[in-house]
């Protein structure tokens, strides 16, 4: 697991969420903050990050630990990919097979 730089903000009512603002999610995720600002107003990459939001007169775009945590998970493979074949088989493998398919 990524350790994340937060934001800890208490108050005297309780405790409120951990913040993680775009420099932290940055480290955590691999990408760059361009690249995070890109995903976040951009509706065809929204997908590619967590939702972010904005605090209250504010500009700045953050995040809460437990989403950042749980969009983590949910983004991580249950089974890695086997290997790929190559693509198109060759005309040769095309010909091969036609006549075993004629054969059989």
């Amino acid at each position: 697991m990524v350790s994340i730089n937060v934001l800890n903000v208490n108050q005297d009512a309780g405790t409120l969420p951990e913040i993680v603002f775009i420099e932290a999610l940055s480290k955590a995720i691999g990408k760059t903050a361009t690249t995070i600002r890109t995903c976040a107003t951009n509706e065809k990459y929204k997908h590619l990050i967590p939702r972010p939001y904005k605090l209250p007169n504010s500009r700045r775009l953050c995040w809460t630990v437990e989403d950042v945590q749980a969009w983590m998970e949910g983004a991580r493979q249950v089974n890695p990919a086997g290997k790929r074949g190559r693509g198109r088989p060759t005309k040769k493998e095309t010909l091969e097979r036609q006549a075993a398919s004629l054969t059989a």
